[in-house]
């Protein structure tokens, strides 16, 4: 795809960042305390709870939606209009994870991550193949996320969710504390993207996602491999945690530049092999934007 397309696929990603916020996500990281504390029926309420928050982002779509068609788009404008509709699916199938991860269920959570990272990656190549226009490029990415993470909901509240369970009373008040906690990075991070591409263009921006994209993709690779330590860390107590902490301090720090040393070397190859030449530009940027993944095992540990 050219880059004024791939820039406007990962405006509209930063677009759909930024107004997550009103959906509550900090339920995801509430829910997967609760349900480590044998609250199996968190997992319901959080789901319905993001859903019925996600419903306030609609209206702000639309509003995007009509601010771009004034502004001259033909192509935002339709695209916003499809995204306000899996909006609300689209969160509230986030909470799945956690609750698998709660319950320590990891192989079937990679089930059903590997299912929609194929899917996804299936229905987006042949939107490119056969399309390449950009709204069905996104109708495959967000098909991709949502039919997998609604089966596996409906699979967890059946089969895996204890009905007897009890209601977690802090569940909602602790999920709204840390979505509050979120909003400032996460406006900092998804507005930047939007800014860029507003005053320097989507080109600008399709170069910009390009210089984050293989250090992200260490940073989520690392965090799927890290969910097992943050679902043990969830029953621990804080001596417990600082116990860890000094036992396991420079076993991270040296596994973090391990994951630096080896990205640095690689991004060349990797940058023109998957994007080519014309984002040659982007490789010096990205082994510089590479310095955050030294220090990436060490803060998820302290994070949790």
């Amino acid at each position: 795809t050219s880059k004024s397309v791939f820039g406007e696929y990962n405006l509209i990603l930063s677009i759909i960042g930024l107004m997550s916020i009103v959906s509550i996500p900090g339920l995801n990281l509430a829910l997967l305390q609760s349900v480590g504390r044998g609250f199996d029926s968190s997992l319901r309420r959080a789901a319905q709870q993001r859903w019925l928050w996600s419903l306030a982002g609609v209206p702000l779509f639309l509003i995007m939606a009509i601010y771009y068609q004034k502004q001259g788009s033909d192509v935002l404008p339709a695209v916003l209009v499809v995204s306000a509709g899996f909006f609300p699916w689209l969160q509230a199938t986030q909470t799945i994870n956690s609750f698998f991860l709660a319950k320590k269920r990891f192989g079937v959570s990679a089930v059903f991550t590997s299912w929609s990272s194929i899917t996804t990656l299936a229905l987006v190549s042949a939107a490119i193949l056969f399309s390449g226009k950009l709204i069905w490029i996104l109708v495959g990415y967000f098909l991709g996320l949502v039919v997998p993470a609604t089966a596996g909901l409906v699979y967890a509240i059946k089969k895996l969710a204890r009905s007897s369970s009890g209601e977690d009373k802090k569940l909602l008040s602790y999920g709204y504390f840390l979505t509050g906690v979120q909003i400032l990075p996460t406006v900092a991070s998804q507005l930047a993207n939007i800014l860029l591409a507003k005053f320097l263009g989507v080109e600008a921006l399709a170069v910009f996602s390009v210089v984050g994209k293989f250090p992200g993709i260490v940073q989520t690779n690392f965090d799927v491999l890290f969910k097992p330590v943050t679902a043990k860390l969830a029953g621990q107590s804080k001596q417990e945690h600082v116990r860890v902490i000094k036992a396991h301090l420079m076993k991270f720090l040296i596994m973090g530049g391990v994951m630096f040393g080896g990205l640095w070397l690689m991004l060349p190859s990797l940058i023109g092999w998957f994007y080519g030449p014309t984002y040659s530009q982007a490789i010096g940027y990205s082994r510089l934007y590479a310095v955050f993944v030294l220090f990436l095992p060490l803060t998820w540990l302290l994070g949790d």
